[in-house]
């Protein structure tokens, strides 16, 4: 991949386009961990959202957006602000998800990139999960997730609450035709591991594409003393993350404790399931923490789980415990193998089960605790996590590909 300076990228207008930027560890991080070496290299940024994040850094960046509610419309408007949008910009980021006719038609007005790092485009309800039998979805959109959705109930919104009949027949039957000209309407796509760009061009192929991990960053954590019985689960607290496998998991191993950071929709049925299973004593609900938090959190642990159940398209929580020092037991489901291995085998620190065999995540989490690998050892996996999947690497490599696609023809 080319390096970016200040000289390739100064002067580039760039307009970022979030539908959202208040939904805590998603677009809003990206857009924070870039804001300061895209002004640093000389673009001129602008963003373009419904809403702000509440984070101070970005203020200023919105404050100097006029009219962001309009510039996430619905049709008829879609191509008049589009063709606004063009007129103010050299070149259009979309990170995540904004409305369908409003990305078209900024395709088709100016170069743009797609961010994905979600199976948004090839999934009506976005996570590619099979609620009742707790395993990914491998199904192409189209008219068989009807049938899907009868047996999964998987068409529903993150909370848990179904799509509308209509909503599941027009999601079902448009996101592959909508996706496909999308993707071609576009200058490329930016995706954050190969198992994403492979979902994604089983049903269609961009005209460029450029694989991406995201900054999977951490604060150095203090020194701290080491629980050797502690168990740590990070993520939002739904189904598809697979927080029951982690409360599976501490009850099958007496003498461990296990705390759960974030927050979501199934935390008071988590509490139950913890009561019903008789660890409620040894089960930690902390919420949302800060990233210093995490981390120290993080330091403390013997072993990191990641059961997610779902498509991870790459799960930043693996590679952060390793720069804590912290050894992880994951479900190798998705882009999870492009931090879990290295070279085609596991990478220092990392044990990768097959996706829902609880056994086998059981005995590699027992077998973790067992191992206590020395602080040196440790050190060499924050490190070598640290240096490829850390934040300087990330800004690098993501200047390159916005230098590449503002400087490719038309």
């Amino acid at each position: 991949m080319s390096q970016a300076s200040p000289t390739s990228l100064a002067g580039l207008r760039l307009s970022v386009v979030a539908a959202s930027l208040a939904r805590p560890g998603g677009t809003e991080r990206y857009l924070l961990l870039l804001r300061e070496a895209l002004l640093e290299a000389g673009v001129s940024l602008r963003v373009w959202t419904r809403d702000d994040s509440g984070d101070e850094r970005l203020d200023s960046l919105l404050d100097d957006t006029p009219d962001p509610l309009r510039l996430l419309p619905q049709a008829p408007r879609a191509r008049r602000e589009a063709r606004r949008l063009a007129q103010s910009s050299d070149l259009a980021l979309f990170l995540g998800i904004a409305p369908f006719g409003f990305t078209l038609a900024a395709a088709r007005a100016l170069p743009t990139l797609l961010s994905v790092h979600t199976p948004f485009l090839t999934c009506p309800a976005g996570s590619r999960y099979l609620p009742r039998s707790q395993r990914p979805c491998h199904q192409p959109p189209g008219p068989a997730c009807l049938q899907v959705d009868r047996r999964e109930g998987c068409l529903s919104l993150q909370s848990g609450a179904p799509f509308s009949t209509l909503g599941k027949v027009s999601g079902s039957l448009t996101r592959g035709p909508r996706t496909r000209l999308l993707v071609r309407a576009a200058r490329g796509v930016i995706l954050n591991s190969e198992a994403t760009r492979a979902d994604l061009t089983r049903l269609a192929t961009p005209r460029q594409s450029w694989v991406v991990h995201p900054p999977a960053w951490i604060p150095v954590p203090p020194a701290a003393e080491l629980e050797p019985n502690l168990l740590l689960f990070v993520g939002r607290l739904t189904l598809l993350k697979g927080v029951p496998e982690a409360l599976e998991v501490a009850a099958r191993l007496p003498g461990t404790r296990l705390e759960v950071i974030g927050e979501g929709p199934e935390r008071p049925r988590l509490e139950s399931l913890a009561r019903g299973l008789g660890i409620a004593d040894r089960v930690r609900f902390r919420g949302w923490c800060s990233p210093e938090e995490v981390s120290q959190a993080m330091a403390r642990a013997a072993c990191t789980l990641v059961p997610s159940q779902t498509f991870e398209t790459f799960g930043q929580v693996g590679p952060q415990a390793l720069q804590a020092g912290c050894p992880v037991v994951a479900y190798e489901v998705g882009g999870v193998a492009a931090w879990g291995r290295e070279g085609g085998q596991a990478r220092e620190g990392v044990t990768l089960v097959k996706v829902g065999d609880l056994p086998a995540l059981t005995r590699a989490t027992q077998a973790a605790l067992q191992a206590q690998p020395a602080p040196a050892e440790r050190a060499r996996w924050s490190r070598a996590s640290r240096e490829t999947f850390g934040l300087e690497r990330f800004r690098r490599e993501y200047l390159g590909v916005l230098a590449q696609a503002a400087e490719a023809p038309a």
